[in-house]
């Protein structure tokens, strides 16, 4: 299930979760009068799914924002293969069954991370890595802070290391 993130301020990055039916994870298309593009909304506050920046390269941040109706935020089901395309760079309809312009795609990421246990096991240790060419956002859910959301970001092309005492 592709999922809001529930801090829901404009570039709140978009990401896949498991299924739970929260109201971050329903989604609403509205059609755009006079093309095959629309715009897809999310049902936690009505923002839209965009393209961060109106990128126009691979690897570029799909996010929320407030709706604007710019291409970067229009988008279109192709049912004949399947993908969820842009209206950046696309040369729509296609000529070929092969895609064109930037889909949103699952399964590669510039942000990724890994936890673990310490040799002593008395911290919880959290390596993050950005490959990205932008700043990423995130949020740390941690019972070492009572519980509470610790916000923070990774700059572009860097990595961090987290350590939390048991």
């Amino acid at each position: 299930m592709i999922s809001a993130n529930k801090r829901q301020a404009d570039g709140a990055n978009v990401f896949v979760w498991s299924c739970t039916g929260g109201i971050n994870q329903a989604w609403n298309f509205k059609a755009v009068t006079g093309g095959s593009y629309g715009m897809i909304t999310t049902n936690l506050d009505g923002k839209c799914l965009e393209i961060m920046n109106g990128s126009q390269d691979n690897g570029g941040n799909v996010q929320v924002s407030a709706c604007t109706g710019a291409d970067n935020q229009l988008w279109r089901y192709d049912s004949s293969t399947f993908t969820l395309q842009s209206k950046l760079n696309s040369r729509f309809p296609v000529p070929s069954a092969k895609p064109d312009g930037l889909c949103v795609t699952a399964g590669w990421t510039t942000f990724q991370s890994v936890g673990f246990l310490s040799p002593n096991k008395d911290n919880v240790v959290l390596v993050v890595m950005n490959s990205g060419d932008h700043k990423v956002s995130f949020s740390l859910l941690a019972d070492a802070y009572q519980g509470s959301e610790v916000v923070t970001s990774i700059p572009p092309h860097a990595i961090q290391t987290y350590s939390f005492p048991l």
